[in-house]
């Protein structure tokens, strides 16, 4: 029951698809309460809350200060008092940090280290570390190509927006989604392999799931050790959920024969439960 609760996309999907084939002219009303919210960011900046068990989406408020169309929803990210996202005003980042407790919004573009060079320098992607209150990043070279792009890794401090480079890069198409587990950074996608970025070693490995390749979005982590994410198939758009244990680097396919749709497949999931309302 726990991880049926927690896959809450396909949840809505399904609740949305079965409601609105219903034929049931009832109007009895069946009162849903929530054991808790889930916490969403969009490509504008706003804030929704989702309950898990009524679907119910319900605007809470937004960043301020945010005018840019270009978000990568891979860069937000959050701990128990912030949310962070990066909005990209060509050829800049700008961190943007949401206080949940204030409602506030601080802002300030970010300035790389002289080592990150490329065509146009864009931080792609953001995962929280709790154990060092630090800022994960992954920035690409080329934003517009997916041809000899390099993927730099690098730290944030939130407090200081300080960037730092410590020598940790890859070369990987086109990164879709990404996720911590502990110290470890992961990042995944459709046209290329697993990544796994160990900072204290300063490595970036390729891996392999069952010894070979597989496309993957949305993936979040469950468990010490378990993963869960959408593999891509041959439909347009259309992904099969999967099962990843990290520890044997294997995956299993949860529903084989159950075609799913995503409408942006370069995103985070929303497998982790946020407790703390806004």
């Amino acid at each position: 029951m726990k991880f049926n609760k927690s896959i809450l996309g396909l949840s809505i999907v399904a609740a949305c698809f079965f409601f609105s084939c219903s034929n049931d002219s009832s109007t009895d009303t069946e009162t849903i309460t929530d054991d808790f919210n889930y916490t969403t960011v969009n490509d504008l900046g706003e804030i929704h809350t989702v309950g898990n068990k009524s679907g119910k989406i319900t605007l809470s408020t937004k960043f301020n200060g945010l005018t840019t169309t270009t978000i990568n929803l891979n860069t937000v990210c959050s701990n128990n008092n912030s949310i962070f996202l990066v909005g990209h005003y060509p050829p800049l980042d700008k961190l943007y940090i949401f206080d949940k407790n204030s409602k506030t919004t601080t802002s300030k573009i970010l300035s790389y280290p002289d080592k990150i060079i490329g065509f146009e320098p864009m931080l792609i992607a953001l995962e929280w570390n709790e154990s060092k209150s630090l800022l994960y990043g992954i920035i690409i070279s080329n934003p517009y190509s997916e041809t000899n792009n390099v993927n730099y890794f690098v730290t944030i401090n939130p407090s200081t927006y300080e960037v730092q480079y410590s020598d940790i890069s890859f070369s990987q198409k086109r990164l879709y989604s990404t996720f911590m587990n502990d110290s470890k950074f992961y990042s995944t996608s459709y046209t290329d392999n697993l990544f796994e970025i160990n900072p204290d070693g300063k490595t970036a490995t390729s891996t392999l799931l069952n010894n070979t390749k597989i496309p993957l979005t949305h993936t979040a982590i469950y468990s010490n050790t378990i993963v869960y994410g959408l593999k891509a198939n041959s439909s347009i758009n259309g992904v099969n959920l999967v099962k990843l244990d990290l520890a044997n680097k294997t995956y299993l396919d949860i529903l084989p024969n159950e075609d799913y749709g995503v409408f942006n497949v370069n995103e985070k999931d929303l497998l982790t439960r946020l407790t703390i309302n806004i």
